[in-house]
């Protein structure tokens, strides 16, 4: 987020795609010039930035917001992926915001994310858990800091997910962090991260290894249509961590600290608030393969999926750790 220093009208402009703007921008660091992923074909970043250079050089707005959560993979990847951006917006005072999420939370929910894309993966609870260690989706400081590093002039606004909850979502956060007034928002949009429901993580996990793309990828959209539409219940909901929810608590202390010392605290995260139960994955698994399968009949499936998911049991459980 940039502030043009001498112009102090504000304007606001038609949200634009800037998760588009990153995710090209990967992508091209990474020599892919072909589509990108839910965007298909886009035109170049460097095409984008000067679309974006064209527009501050016109309407010369007091405020710039880009938000992307692609953004976050910038530090890990190259210095030049945020170098590009800073030197777009050279002659602003720039303000870095960012939200962070408690791990414990975060992890099982990004896990389900990678699921519900079709990955393979080993389960959370068992070999799955170490696909993600040393990388930014524990250590949120190696997210962070190249950015500090990078701009060190920047504002750095830093809040914790729960606490933005709290003050009435994302939006309504952000606005009173950067201190626009919300009706200067013309519209604000509804939740939008549809996703399976944590307690059919593990049939879908092992869907993805075991059926065809096609028919893994209409599973998985058939489960979010139920839950959508409460045909199935997303309750009880199972512990995807198992035993290495106290292996991740260890990992994380030590960002937790830096974290809170960069805003003058000992931690940065809050102590857990009360949260609703969760329960061993064996004990959720059977009864949510039962409910689905009973379910299934009054979605787009082929007939070959519901009996898979009818002869599922415990041992499917153990396959691909």
């Amino acid at each position: 987020m940039a502030h043009e220093p001498e112009y102090r009208q504000l304007q606001l402009f038609d949200r634009e795609p800037h998760n588009a703007l990153a995710l090209k921008m990967l992508a091209e660091f990474k020599g892919n010039s072909g589509p990108v992923s839910y965007y298909g074909e886009l035109p170049s970043s460097e095409e984008m930035l000067e679309n974006i250079g064209h527009q501050l050089h016109s309407h010369r707005p007091h405020t710039v917001v880009l938000c992307a959560e692609a953004f976050a993979n910038f530090g890990d990847i190259s210095d030049t992926l945020i170098e590009r951006l800073r030197d777009t917006f050279s002659d602003f005072d720039i303000t870095l915001y960012c939200t962070l999420r408690r791990v414990d939370h975060y992890l099982p929910s990004w896990y389900a994310q990678c699921i519900n894309f079709g990955r393979r993966l080993a389960p959370l609870r068992g070999g799955g858990f170490d696909s993600f260690v040393d990388t930014i989706h524990i250590d949120y400081c190696r997210l962070l800091n190249p950015w500090l590093r990078l701009i060190p002039d920047a504002n750095l606004i830093l809040r914790d997910y729960d606490e933005v909850l709290e003050a009435g979502g994302s939006i309504p956060d952000f606005l009173a962090s950067i201190q626009l007034e919300s009706h200067s928002m013309v519209v604000v949009p509804c939740m939008l991260n549809s996703g399976i429901p944590h307690r059919f993580i593990e049939i879908c996990r092992v869907a993805n290894w075991e059926l065809d793309a096609k028919d893994s990828a209409r599973l998985r959209q058939g489960i979010v249509s139920l839950a959508n539409e409460a045909v199935v219940d997303a309750k009880p909901r199972p512990d995807l961590l198992g035993k290495n929810r106290d292996k991740l608590a260890v990992l994380f202390d030590p960002v937790d600290r830096s974290l809170g010392q960069l805003i003058g605290r000992e931690r940065f995260f809050s102590p857990a608030t009360a949260q609703p139960p969760l329960y061993e994955e064996g004990k959720v698994f059977t009864s949510a393969v039962e409910e689905l399968a009973e379910a299934l009949v009054s979605v787009r499936v082929t007939d070959r999926t519901r009996r898979y998911v009818s002869s599922l049991d415990l041992a499917s459980m153990g396959r691909y750790n």
